[in-house]
């Protein structure tokens, strides 16, 4: 059972949790959520759409800004600030490779920790799993270019 106190607490939480929109907005006014959209809506419109550019110096290094040095060949990229969405990118379903990692129940008789042949297991099992992420990160890294 819950003492008094642990109650009293419990109370004061939920009452602050509830009327901290409240007062965030002002006296008399709604909660937060009920706060009405300004006129930037986050709609795409001339004003959210912006040119960038972006060049490579002569180290090969890339920068990215809106008033590029001249004689430098320029790539513009078009930004909307209201957008911040991601195209999908559709990617060539593949049937995963089945690897097979069998563990070994652990108790505290069995010292597995001080068995070698275990260990050994450990780092071949944590290798496989390496692999497996390096293979998944070459593909995500094929989709992006």
């Amino acid at each position: 059972m819950l003492s008094v106190k642990t109650w009293i607490l419990l109370v004061v939480i939920v009452v602050a949790a509830f009327g901290f929109p409240y007062l965030m907005q002002g006296r008399g006014a709604g909660p937060i959520s009920a706060i009405q959209p300004a006129e930037d809506s986050g709609l795409s419109t001339e004003k959210t759409r912006q040119t960038y550019y972006k060049w490579q110096d002569a180290n090969g290094s890339w920068h990215f800004g809106d008033e590029p040095p001249q004689g430098v060949a320029l790539v513009p990229v078009s930004v909307d600030t209201a957008a911040n969405v991601l195209r999908p990118i559709e990617v060539a379903k593949k049937e995963p490779e089945k690897t097979e990692i069998k563990s070994e129940p652990v108790s505290p008789t069995t010292n597995a920790i001080l068995n070698p042949e275990a260990a050994a297991k450990a780092l071949e099992n944590a290798e496989k799993v390496q692999k497996l992420l390096n293979e998944r990160t070459q593909q995500l890294d094929s989709m992006l270019k």
